[in-house]
């Protein structure tokens, strides 16, 4: 179990420097666009329509992949202030039921997101030439929770793992 559990977490550990670097140049493109397009438009007054589309897209994209680096950090949205002033029996239970509803709802968003993603026909028109399918946005939602699930992956094995030795140091 503990090789499993330790398998995992270095898959998910390598997997997150991988966001790591690819939000970091999502970001810098996007800045990049952003700025290009204010050259256009307020120094040659020659707006691009293609800017504010692409420049949504990679900000989808940016927070969805941040949102995984934050749940791999440990960084998510928490009741620490209320949960820590409970006895230690009902913070393990409220931990454990938190993390089956995070991961229910991430598997949830994996399930039915992908076939809507995939299936989203509708094209967004960045420009008269350049057309893009909504699904490169819409398939953000999915990727990103998937990522969030191998994160979360290695902590049930984890606290199983501690209970067993915690059971075999009694014994």
């Amino acid at each position: 179990m503990q090789n499993l559990t330790e398998r995992i977490d270095y898959f998910s550990t390598r997997l997150n420097i991988f966001i790591y670097k690819i939000t970091g140049i999502l970001i810098l493109v996007q800045f990049g666009i952003v700025l290009y397009g204010v050259f256009f438009r307020y120094f040659l007054n020659e707006p691009l329509s293609w800017v504010l589309p692409i420049s949504r897209i990679i900000l989808v994209w940016t927070g969805l992949l941040g949102i995984s680096i934050a749940f791999k950090e440990g960084e998510h949205v928490a009741l620490e202030g209320f949960v820590s002033k409970l006895p230690v029996v009902i913070r393990k239970v409220i931990l454990g039921l938190g993390y089956i509803f995070i991961i229910i709802y991430l598997f949830i968003l994996v399930w039915k997101g992908f076939p809507i993603a995939l299936h989203s026909t509708q094209l967004i028109m960045i420009s008269e030439k350049f057309q893009i399918s909504l699904s490169w946005s819409m398939m953000a939602v999915p990727v990103s929770a998937a990522i969030n699930l191998i994160h979360l992956l290695p902590i049930p094995l984890l606290i199983q793992s501690k209970l067993k030795e915690k059971e075999r140091i009694k014994e």
